[in-house]
């Protein structure tokens, strides 16, 4: 409430903070007429204090007001957008590269698996490798790989596409996979930014699905990235749904069962679509825990360090049912592994040679 004070340029108001203290404020100006507060200019809030001083304080203008007026002329705070975060070390992120900072298995880094896994051995891989020879990896029963391609919208692996194309070469089944970010952007832009560099999908029985390798926090402190649980779900959801629709496969998505409990609280939505692919290094023959929603795993990344580079893994199934997992089910695969050969950089030229019936003749 104010009243005017005629011949004197002060005014009295009441504020409220625990209980009701007059304020005397005074202004070197005249006191205008009481009325609403002008949108042009910010209201003046008096706020009681101890001292024999009164403390002034501008209050924010109401949101209907601000609303209706040009950007440049609202407060700064109003337009401020929190900055993404700097990807400032994607060569050192990779599958499973920051689980044992956050998880106690029985197999710590650098120590190799005593105990092999049921099914169709496997690796993944990035330029953290170095150059790879895919013709021994072959030679060791190894039959796939996951190579890494992209991390958020800005990084792609340098070696990406000659490990990708050696390791066909060498006759293994191979897939890309993308290193999220959650907190830089969406998760469709993200997908997008996959499946435009490499990331894609054909049923040529040689091409795994794309895969989401989501995982604790590399860029800060808050192991889910700074998100709430349902805006986890949701990213995640947004990059599945990009994928399948740009490639019509559902995204494979290696994870933990702790990380995939403390950042989506246990979420069975993925679990409906998409592969599992299971980080557990338990050196046992099946995975300690899996996340809720999935009953079974498709990968399992059983051990970081084994007798060939990169991390080990297994396809939970036979040679066969890899490849027919590979082709989405569209083709019948062999039923032998290829033998790895090298394709030679110069075509070689061929002959046909046919024999005629009742003829030694050779053309």
């Amino acid at each position: 409430m104010i009243s005017d004070m005629r011949g004197e340029m002060c005014r009295w108001s009441w504020t409220v903070a625990v209980v009701a203290v007059p304020v005397f404020v005074c202004g070197l100006t005249t006191t205008p007429a009481p009325g609403p507060v002008p949108d042009e200019a910010p209201a003046r809030v008096a706020v009681a204090s101890p001292s024999p001083t009164s403390v002034v304080l501008s209050a924010p203008r109401p949101v209907a007001a601000a609303a209706t007026r040009d950007h440049a002329a609202q407060p700064v705070a109003e337009l401020r957008v929190p900055e993404p975060p700097r990807i400032t070390h994607p060569n050192a992120d990779f599958l499973g590269s920051t689980i044992a900072r956050h998880e106690q298995f029985a197999l710590r880094p650098g120590v190799s698996a005593t105990t092999t896994p049921p099914g169709t051995r496997g690796i993944d891989v990035s330029h953290w490798q170095g150059r790879i020879n895919w013709r021994s990896v072959a030679a060791r029963g190894i039959r796939f790989a996951y190579i890494k391609a992209t991390e958020a919208t800005s990084f792609t692996d340098p070696s990406f596409r000659r490990n990708y194309r050696r390791s066909a070469v060498a006759g293994l089944v191979r897939g890309a996979y993308h290193f999220a970010v959650p907190h830089a952007s969406s998760g469709a832009a993200q997908a997008n930014y996959l499946v435009n560099h490499g990331g894609g999908w054909s049923a040529d029985g040689q091409t795994l699905p794309p895969a989401l390798d989501i995982e604790y926090n590399p860029y800060g402190k808050n192991i889910c990235y700074g998100l709430t649980r349902r805006a986890t779900v949701a990213w995640v959801s947004g990059f599945a749904r990009t994928v399948h629709r740009r490639t019509s496969r559902w995204p494979v998505i290696y994870t933990t069962a702790n990380w995939w409990a403390s950042c989506t609280g246990d979420s069975a939505v993925a679990g409906k679509r998409s592969p599992l692919w299971i980080a557990s290094w338990n050196n046992r023959r099946r995975p300690t825990r899996l996340p809720h929603g999935w009953r079974t795993y498709t990968f399992w990344q059983y051990a970081n360090h084994g007798d060939v580079p990169g991390d080990q893994d297994v396809f939970r199934g036979s040679y066969v049912e890899l490849r027919s997992f590979a082709t989405g089910g569209q083709r019948t695969p062999p039923k032998q592994p290829p033998v790895p050969i090298d394709i030679p950089d110069v075509p070689v030229p061929t002959a046909v040679v046919s024999i005629l019936p009742g003829s030694t003749t050779v053309r």
